[in-house]
């Protein structure tokens, strides 16, 4: 299974603004937690656990090389991609 859903996309559509760690509108951390990482829980719960009930099966989580960098712009985009790589660590071990 490949997940590669998400962006940096707003509640009203379109890059948040402002799209800072502080500043950015509760309702577009809310739609980007959505996107980025309950759309990769999601997607996982449905083809993962059919996996390990075969007992095989791949999954390859696509984030971002946000995730492994402080940014301003986007902060929370790439928090929640940084979230989706720890995700997909937990994921393994279970």
């Amino acid at each position: 299974m490949v997940n590669c859903a998400g962006g940096d996309i707003g509640a009203a559509g379109g890059k948040p603004l402002p799209n800072n760690a502080l500043d950015i509108p509760i309702e577009d951390v809310q739609a980007l937690v959505n996107n980025n990482l309950i759309g990769t829980i999601i997607v996982c719960k449905t083809f993962v656990v059919p996996m390990r009930e075969r007992g095989r099966g791949s999954v390859i989580n696509l984030a971002s090389a946000a995730a492994h960098l402080g940014v301003s712009d986007g902060a929370i985009y790439a928090i929640l991609k940084a979230a989706v790589a720890h995700y997909t660590r937990c994921l393994a071990r279970s």
